[in-house]
């Protein structure tokens, strides 16, 4: 148990630099000059919300992913300690939950996209570099 408490202190720092490398491009790209520059439209708004989402919803998954594999790593070392068990069976457990819960927000917002015709809801770009999903 211990292990695993040293191994979230140790990964948890280089994921909070990492989703900080992945939208900060966003911000430096979001500033405007409001003196020169006309008002945001709605397209962009819609393309930024996009891009939110769709960060938040790939880095969500690889934590689920993670999380269920540590779940599965400690079922294999709990030695058949009934309390060891029970806890990784529900790190497993919530690990399922959680990417079922992104899957089915990407779902609604594919359905949001489709039924709007906003197809940049679905867009996720990183300074020039764009990927649909």
């Amino acid at each position: 148990m211990e292990v695993v408490k040293q191994m979230r202190q140790k990964i948890f720092p280089f994921f909070l630099v990492a989703f900080y490398f992945l939208v900060s491009p966003q911000l430096v790209i979001a500033q405007i000059n409001l003196d020169t520059d006309p008002a945001p439209t709605l397209d962009q708004l819609t393309g930024l919300f996009g891009r939110v989402i769709s960060i938040v919803a790939i880095v969500g998954g690889f934590l689920s992913f993670i999380a269920l594999i540590v779940g599965g790593f400690k079922y294999i070392t709990a030695r058949g300690d009934p309390k060891a068990i029970t806890a990784a069976q529900g790190s497993i457990t919530w690990a399922i939950i959680g990417l079922a819960l992104i899957i089915i927000s990407w779902l609604i917002l594919k359905v949001v996209a489709d039924f709007t015709g906003l197809q940049q809801l679905l867009k996720f770009c990183i300074g020039t570099t764009c990927f649909k999903l």
